[in-house]
């Protein structure tokens, strides 16, 4: 939820990281979401041109692809209270050779919250975390595996001064995964990835391309 993200932001300035950690592990323990996955709508699948036409901003997709994966055939919308100026939509790209998920890429309008990376990295990484184990495992088991996990965060500005807010789960070994979240424009973008961090980051990198 874009919006309390934001909130939670303001607050951290203002009432200070413990008071405020307090607040977002009583979040994870009710199940309350700051990302995109958050009540008020189904998700919908659908085709990525039927997505496109219920998105108030254009989709983009990674020109660098690795070799082994595809596109799936159908994208995941779906919008808060119905608000199409909620709506976000998710591109998943499968393993050739299983058809398994290897990677997903959110999108979403932000025109204001996702601008710049939050002054706090301790609460940033809490809530990429906590983000990229709900992909892994789930909303529900989130909090059972929170603890567990050691994490590795990184802020990465490229040449165009895009600020990479980047997050990887070193261990255990069947919880690896990457999320790297950025804005461009007034949209935001997160990539969850089982790939390796660097072929990660570079079709991050290579999502300039909204003409599809």
């Amino acid at each position: 939820m874009r919006p309390l993200y934001s909130l939670l932001t303001k607050l951290n300035k203002k009432i200070g990281r413990n008071f405020l950690l307090i607040i977002l592990s009583l979040l994870l323990l009710f199940g309350c979401s700051t990302g995109d996955q958050i009540g008020g709508s189904e998700y919908q699948e659908m085709s990525l041109n039927a997505a496109q036409g219920l998105l108030l901003f254009d989709v983009c997709l990674p020109s660098y692809i690795p070799d082994g994966l595809h596109q799936d055939t159908t994208v995941i919308y779906q919008a808060d209270f119905d608000d199409p100026i909620e709506g976000n939509v998710r591109i998943s790209y499968l393993n050739d050779e299983d058809d398994n998920l290897s990677l997903s890429i959110s999108e979403y309008y932000a025109p204001v919250n996702n601008q710049k990376p939050p002054d706090d990295q301790e609460f940033d990484s809490n809530i990429l975390t906590r983000d990229l184990l709900a992909w892994i495992v789930g909303w529900d088991d989130v909090s059972n595996h929170r603890d567990e996990v050691s994490a590795r965060y990184e802020v990465i500005k490229n040449d165009d001064g895009i600020d990479y807010r980047t997050l990887v789960i070193t261990d255990p070994p069947s919880l690896r995964g990457t999320i790297i979240r950025w804005p461009l424009g007034p949209v935001g973008f997160d990539v969850y990835s089982y790939l390796p961090y660097n072929i990660t980051l570079s079709l991050s990198q290579s999502i300039k391309d909204c003409n599809h």
